[in-house]
C-alpha cells in the first residue's frame, strides 16, 4: 500500500488577493485523489465534497491547483456546482470541467490490459471522506461484453508491486475486501438498471442466518464512481463487491465439507431440469462452477446433485417430502419475484450462485450480473415484452405440487412487498431519483462524451418507468390468481397452427419462458426447451407425426405435417 487516509476531506480554499487592482483570484487546491484529467476527450473531474456542492466564487478568478496542473476556469461564475459545466483551460489548451459528488478512481497501468493474467497498475481513490492509494491488478472480465469498447474490470488491490500480499479496503458503505468489479454498465440504456436490480435484491432478501453472521448480505452491493483508466476518462462504473463466502458469510472447509458456493456460468442444465453423472476431480460439472470449499481442498459434487436430482427426477411424493430440506422456500419465493419484477432474462439458472451456509442445511440462490433486466436484453436493446413468467424446474415444481401452500404463501409474499418496496411509487422514483441526478449534474453528458451509444434522454426513462407499470400490472393478476383458482396450473394448452410445420404457438401468455417437453405418443422424449417470447416453439427438428406437449403439469397433442 502506497498512501492512505481515512480523515474527513475538505477542499482548502486560498484567497489571494492582488493589491494592483480590484481582481481576486481564488486558489482552489485540489488532492491528487480527487481529480482526473484527460487530454485527449479534453475533460476534467473535479470530485466536489457533498457538504461543500456550492461554493461561492462570484468577482472571482477561479484556479484548480490539481498537483502540479493549473487549470483556470476564469471569473464568469458566481457558484461552482454539480450542475453546470465550466470553459476550463490547461497551458492554453481548452477543456471541459465537471465538479462531481461521485468518487473518483484513477488507474494507471503498467502495461496492456488483458482477459488475464491480472496486470500491474497503480490505483488512486478519492470521495468526501476517504482517500485511497495502492499498487492492484486489473484484468478485463466478462463473456459477450468483451466486445464492448467499455470494458467491465476484476481489480484486486496489492500491497506491493509484486502481488503477493492482498490489501483490504472498504470503500463507502461497501465491505472491505480486496477483490474488487468494476462493472462498465455499457449495455445499460441509463446505466442504472443493474444499480437499482442489485441494490433491490438486497432490500427485498436477507439470509436467514442473520442472527448467526451479522456481516452476511444475501448478493453483491454496489455504488457509483466515475473511472479515469490510462489517463483517459471512463465513464460511470459501478464499484462492485464479490458474490463469494465472506460476502454470504457460508461456513468454510473444516475437518470435512460444511458450507457450499457454486457458480452458474452458463445455461448448462443449470435450470434444475437434469443431472448428469460427475467427476470429483473437476471443478466444473454441469455449468457449475465449485467456489466453496476451495477445489484445493476437496471437491464433492454428490451433495449438489442429490439436491438437483429430487428438484429433477424426484417422484411427486419425494419432492413434497424432502423440498424444505433441500432448498430455503423463502428464499426461492424472493427469488421468484424478483426475477420476474426484474424480468431477469439471464438469471434462471445461468448468473446464479447456490450456496449452503452450514452442512445439512438448505440451499440458496443468489442472483449475479443483472444487466439484462427491466426491459432490456443482454445486448443492450430495448425489449418491450412485459408478459410472461420467468421460471426453472425448481420454481415450477413449488407451484404445481404447493408444498405447505406454497403458492398461497407466495402470493402473500408479494402483496406484501407490492404494499412497500415493488410499490408504483416506490419503483417509478427508484429509476426517476437516479436519472435525475445522472442528468442534472451533467454525468450522461460526459458520458456521451466518450461513449455516446446511447442518449441518454427522457425517451429512455418514460420507457423505462412505463415498462415498470406495465409489468408490475401483469404480475399483479399473475400472483392474484395463483390461488383463486388451479386453472392457470391444470388446464389444457391450446396449440395452433395443428397441424405444424416449423412452429406452433401457444395462446397462453404464462407459459412465456417456462420449460417445455415433447414426447412422442409411446412417451420417448424428443424435445425440451423454453416457450418463447412470442409464444412459439419450433418444431423444425421433428419428423411428421403425433406428439404430446407438456409445460407444468398442463399437456396438449399435436400434429407435424409437411
Amino acid at each position: 500500500m502506497l498512501n492512505q487516509s481515512k480523515s474527513i476531506v475538505s477542499l482548502a480554499l486560498l484567497l489571494l488577493t492582488t493589491t494592483a487592482g480590484l481582481s481576486q483570484e481564488l486558489l482552489l487546491p485540489i488532492s491528487e485523489h480527487m481529480f482526473g484529467i484527460d487530454g485527449s476527450a479534453r475533460i476534467v473531474v473535479v470530485h466536489l465534497p457533498t457538504a461543500q456542492h456550492s461554493i461561492d466564487v462570484t468577482d472571482r478568478d477561479v484556479v484548480l491547483q490539481a498537483g502540479s496542473t493549473r487549470i483556470d476556469i476564469g471569473g464568469s461564475h458566481q457558484r461552482l456546482n454539480y450542475t453546470e459545466t465550466y470553459d476550463g483551460q490547461i497551458d492554453g489548451v481548452n477543456y471541459a470541467v465537471y465538479f462531481t459528488r461521485l468518487p473518483i478512481l484513477n488507474i494507471l497501468p503498467t502495461e496492456e490490459i488483458v482477459d488475464e493474467p491480472k496486470r500491474l497498475a497503480r490505483l488512486t481513490y478519492g470521495d468526501s471522506e476517504q482517500t485511497y492509494s495502492s499498487w492492484c491488478g486489473i484484468e478485463i472480465r466478462g463473456g459477450f461484453s468483451q466486445t464492448f469498447p467499455k470494458k467491465t474490470y476484476d481489480l484486486e488491490l496489492w500491497k506491493d508491486e509484486d502481488g503477493d500480499d492482498t490489501d483490504s479496503e472498504q470503500f463507502g458503505d461497501l465491505r472491505k475486501d480486496d477483490d474488487w468489479i468494476l462493472d462498465a454498465l455499457y449495455n445499460e440504456p441509463l446505466r442504472i438498471r443493474s444499480n437499482i436490480a442489485h441494490k433491490l435484491w438486497l432490500d427485498i432478501h436477507q439470509p436467514y442466518y442473520l442472527a448467526e453472521e451479522d456481516d452476511a448480505k444475501a448478493g453483491a452491493d454496489v455504488m457509483y464512481v466515475e473511472l479515469f483508466l490510462d489517463g483517459r476518462y471512463n465513464g460511470l462504473y459501478n464499484l462492485s463487491e464479490q458474490v463469494d463466502r465472506k460476502q454470504l458469510q457460508v461456513k468454510d472447509y473444516k475437518d470435512g465439507i460444511r458450507g457450499e458456493l457454486y457458480k452458474a456460468e452458463s445455461h448448462d442444465n443449470t435450470n434444475w431440469d437434469g443431472v448428469r453423472s460427475y467427476d470429483n476431480s473437476e471443478e466444473i460439472w454441469m455449468g457449475y462452477e465449485v467456489k466453496v470449499p476451495d477445489p484445493d481442498e476437496t471437491i464433492d459434487w454428490s451433495l449438489l446433485y442429490d439436491a438437483i436430482d429430487l428438484v429433477a427426477n424426484g417422484d411427486d411424493e419425494d419432492f413434497l417430502t424432502a423440498v424444505s430440506s433441500t432448498v430455503i422456500v423463502d428464499n426461492a419465493m424472493d427469488y421468484f419475484i424478483f426475477l420476474n419484477v426484474m424480468r431477469a432474462l439471464d438469471n434462471t439458472g445461468k448468473n446464479i450462485f447456490i450456496a449452503k451456509y452450514n452442512t445439512d442445511e438448505p440451499y440458496f440462490m443468489v442472483p449475479w450480473d443483472l444487466d439484462a433486466v427491466m426491459g432490456t436484453e443482454w445486448t443492450g436493446q430495448n425489449d418491450g415484452w412485459t408478459e410472461g413468467i420467468l421460471s426453472n424446474n425448481l420454481f415450477d415444481r413449488l407451484l404445481q405440487l404447493d408444498p405447505d401452500d406454497y403458492r398461497e404463501q407466495l402470493r402473500q409474499r408479494y402483496e406484501g412487498l407490492r404494499s412497500g418496496l415493488l410499490s408504483d411509487a416506490v419503483m417509478a422514483s427508484l429509476a426517476s431519483e437516479r436519472f435525475d441526478q445522472l442528468t442534472s449534474e451533467k454525468v450522461y453528458e460526459r458520458e456521451s462524451l466518450v461513449h455516446g451509444n446511447y442518449a441518454f434522454s427522457n425517451n429512455d426513462l418514460t420507457y423505462m418507468v412505463d415498462w415498470l407499470d406495465r409489468r408490475l400490472q401483469y404480475l399483479d393478476e399473475y400472483f392474484d390468481t395463483l390461488t383463486s383458482t388451479d386453472d392457470t396450473l391444470t388446464a389444457d394448452l391450446n396449440i395452433w397452427p395443428n397441424p405444424a410445420d416449423e412452429i406452433i404457438r401457444l395462446s397462453d401468455p404464462i407459459v412465456v419462458g417456462k420449460r417445455y417437453h415433447i414426447y412422442t405418443i409411446d412417451g420417448k422424449a424428443v424435445l425440451t426447451g423454453k416457450v418463447g417470447f412470442d409464444y412459439s416453439i419450433a418444431v423444425t427438428d421433428l419428423q411428421n407425426g403425433l406428439y404430446v406437449l407438456r409445460i407444468d403439469g398442463r399437456s396438449a397433442a399435436f400434429t407435424v405435417a409437411r
